[in-house]
């Protein structure tokens, strides 16, 4: 006879505990950090494109964070290789012929 035991997930009983989710102001603080470590500034030298570029991001936090989960996944965590950004990148047609 086999017995199934029900299993509770308890996030303060495991290994996750200190793990804090995202909140929006979690992911604004996360940005301004990531931003004042960017080198973005050094080939968008126009302030209205940095402008437009940092918004876009601001936009779309949550759905680049989950990006760079899936890509750092299936690459060498932390880092994403250059294949792999390249693949994404030419995917999605991110890069415009300005560049």
């Amino acid at each position: 006879e086999t017995r199934t035991i029900e299993r509770v997930f308890q996030k303060n009983n495991s290994v996750f505990r200190d793990w804090k989710e995202d909140t929006e102001q979690r992911l604004t603080q996360t940005f301004e950090h990531d931003f004042a470590n960017w080198k973005v500034p050094k080939f968008v030298k126009e302030p209205e494109q940095l402008e437009k570029v940092m918004q876009i991001c601001r936009d779309n936090l949550f759905n680049l964070k989950t990006i760079h989960i899936y890509f750092a996944s299936r690459s060498n965590y932390p880092y994403i290789q250059l294949n792999e950004f390249s693949s994404f990148v030419n995917r999605f047609q991110i890069i415009d012929k300005s560049l």
